[in-house]
């Protein structure tokens, strides 16, 4: 569900056309914080965290993911955790390594609770299962086995109590082409037993993702519709329900989703260029960027300057992954949305991430992926001589001593950009 090269795109970042090379174009996720700092954007080609130099990087290979798999991250204590189509992946950005019980396992989802349990749900050959951790990661325990032919692939758990566990999926229809219906389970005793709910989707849906539980209400859910690639002529939808799953109503329709966040009682969401509406009477326009609503009003479109893939509501502002005609690629808006200021542009990106000489991420970059990955960003040298001691591919390699390098670039780096703006 998450594979990205579902349809071709021909995309321009400068005057290089895409078509001309192998790979994924550099696109932003996922913003991952610890704390009030912003510790790594995931990306279509890999990691970038920040350092006393810019912002560094470590390619897709060098974390152990497939080229095509968008991932879902999560930050346990001082390292990420990722969700891949071959398992649960833990390290820093020199050292990524599989969890062993759960490799060659599709992992749809991971999500830390806010008393730091780990929740995932997976799909292999022998059915689907959601999985608990209660130390970052290491180690896992299988709860309830999720029945088959539904694929669950979301897990959320309520800020407010982390004892109630929502999951989301869909079960196929019996006939093809037929109407489906969106599953959610929810749990109030930490995933030890669920209830079952179901919504009969429109036609054109494909599945139901959970979004967020309310951060005080653990009744409060936030979903959104996901289309077949086809429908193009219908809207998705963002959902809400303030019983647990059991009714929905459509809080508002975008033309093709890009992210969602909520802040206090404001909801943002995020929208993704369609492209070219179908010449069918009442598709959905060419609108992207961004729409806004406090709770109980209509949303307004406040930013239209670029895409809007991910959003992070904060108390120091709200952060965004963006595209399209934005020169920088995440933007921070202090105006409640309608402009962003450059966080990170992929000028910004000087090089590999640095790293000690026996890590094992420089090995796993391979040049053919950097190579084509570096010229995108502008790095043809990308700090990496080829010599002794050259990690190439998305890591380059020092004495740090202790596998630190990276970390200490990151308490270093407090630069804040204000050149450039959208809105």
């Amino acid at each position: 569900m998450r594979l990205a090269a579902l349809a071709s795109l021909v995309v321009l970042l400068g005057a290089r056309s895409v078509a001309a090379h192998e790979g994924r174009f550099p696109e932003t996720q996922q913003l991952l914080f610890d704390g009030d700092t912003l510790v790594g954007v995931a990306t279509t080609v890999g990691l970038m965290v920040p350092s006393d130099e810019g912002w560094r990087w470590t390619c897709r290979s060098g974390i152990g993911l497939r080229e095509q798999e968008d991932p879902i991250w999560a930050l346990a204590e001082g390292r990420f955790v990722v969700a891949s189509f071959d398992g649960i992946v833990l390290g820093d950005p020199c050292s990524f390594a599989y969890v062993p019980a759960l490799q060659r396992q599709v992992v749809l989802d991971v999500h830390r609770a806010s008393n730091g349990r780990f929740f995932a749900v997976t799909s292999n050959g022998s059915g689907p299962n959601a999985l608990w951790s209660s130390d970052d990661g290491e180690t896992w325990t299988a709860g309830v086995t999720l029945p088959l032919p539904t694929l669950f692939e979301r897990v959320r758990t309520a800020p407010s109590n982390p004892d109630v566990v929502y999951l989301s999926g869909f079960e196929p229809p019996e006939e093809f082409g037929g109407v489906r219906d969106a599953v959610i389970w929810a749990s109030t005793d930490g995933g030890a037993t669920f209830e079952e709910r179901r919504l009969t989707l429109e036609a054109g849906e494909v599945t139901l993702f959970l979004l967020e539980v309310d951060a005080t209400n653990p009744s409060r859910l936030f979903a959104r519709t996901l289309r077949d690639l086809a429908a193009r002529s219908i809207y998705e939808r963002v959902l809400e329900s303030d019983d647990a799953g059991a009714t929905w109503s459509t809080r508002f329709e975008v033309p093709l989703f890009g992210a969602f966040a909520r802040r206090g009682t404001t909801t943002y969401v995020g929208g993704r260029d369609p492209g070219e509406p179908p010449p069918v009477p009442g598709a959905p326009p060419r609108e992207l960027g961004l729409w806004r609503a406090e709770d109980g009003a209509d949303f307004t479109h406040v930013f239209a300057d670029g895409q809007v893939k991910c959003l992070n509501a904060r108390d120091d502002g709200l952060f965004a992954c963006l595209g399209g005609a934005s020169p920088f690629v995440v933007g921070r808006s202090n105006d409640d949305g309608a402009s962003f200021a450059s966080v990170l542009a992929w000028s910004d990106v000087t090089g590999p991430v640095t790293c000690d000489v026996d890590a094992p991420t420089p090995t796993r970059c391979v040049p053919e992926e950097d190579g084509h990955n570096r010229e995108h960003f502008g790095l043809l040298d990308a700090g990496v001589d080829g010599g002794v001691g050259s990690g190439g591919g998305g890591c380059s390699t020092t004495s740090h001593p202790g596998g630190l390098g990276w970390l200490l670039g990151l308490l270093a780096f407090r630069r804040t950009r204000r050149g450039r703006t959208l809105g």
